[in-house]
C-alpha cells in the first residue's frame, strides 16, 4: 500500500492511502495524524472553509481543494487538483 503525504500550511497533517485519480481529482483512504496542524485542519473543513493542500512530495506535489463530503466514508477527494511546476 503507497501511502502520499498531504500538506496543509506546509504542514504533514496525514497520508493518502493507495490513491488514485479520476479526471482532476484524485482519492483514496484518509490516515490522519495526531498533531495540532491535523485538528486545525479537520475545524477548517468542518467550518465551510476552502481548504487548499498539497499532495507528494514537493519536487512532484500537486494542489488541490479538499472535497469536506469525503471525510464521511472515511476517504478523502481533492478537486481540481493540478501539478506544481
Amino acid at each position: 500500500m503507497t501511502k502520499t503525504s498531504l500538506r496543509w500550511h506546509d504542514e504533514i497533517v496525514g497520508f493518502i492511502e493507495d490513491m488514485k485519480g479520476e479526471m482532476f481529482d484524485v482519492y483514496g483512504k484518509w490516515i490522519p495524524l495526531d498533531t495540532k496542524a491535523t485538528h486545525d485542519f479537520l475545524a477548517a473543513i468542518e467550518s465551510g472553509e476552502e481548504v487548499l493542500v498539497q499532495i507528494g512530495s514537493r519536487e512532484s506535489e500537486m494542489t488541490g481543494v479538499v472535497v469536506p463530503e469525503s471525510f464521511l466514508a472515511g476517504t478523502i477527494s481533492i478537486r481540481y487538483s493540478f501539478e506544481n511546476h
